[in-house]
């Protein structure tokens, strides 16, 4: 879920306050990460991206659940966050189209 909502704000002007904001709820409702834990997860997957960025998006679908109820609810999650900053930017739609290719394989 992280990689996907980093790879989609890396295709606009960054994260803005509403953003971060519902980054940090998503965070609180699913996950059991501490705060500092958390920020070193979403460093890692930033790095990922920026090093390979075909090779992270690749990964994705063999790090998703094999339930598709709980792929559906963790795309829910990344349409939520990715939109709370308000209209996506073209760029960012396109990357959000990825994803949600991804989730679809």
């Amino acid at each position: 879920m992280v990689r996907s909502l980093v790879c989609i704000s890396m295709g606009g002007g960054g994260v803005d306050e509403r953003a971060f904001n519902a980054l940090c709820e998503m965070r609180a409702e699913h996950s059991t990460l501490s705060l500092g834990s958390f920020k070193k997860t979403v460093r890692e997957q930033f790095f990922a991206l920026r090093l390979d960025q075909q090779a992270a998006l690749d990964a994705i679908p063999t790090m998703l659940f094999a339930e598709i109820q709980s792929k559906d609810q963790v795309l829910s999650v990344i349409h939520r966050v990715a939109s709370a900053a308000g209209k996506l930017t073209a760029e960012q739609d396109r990357r959000l189209a990825v994803v949600e290719g991804l989730f679809a394989d």
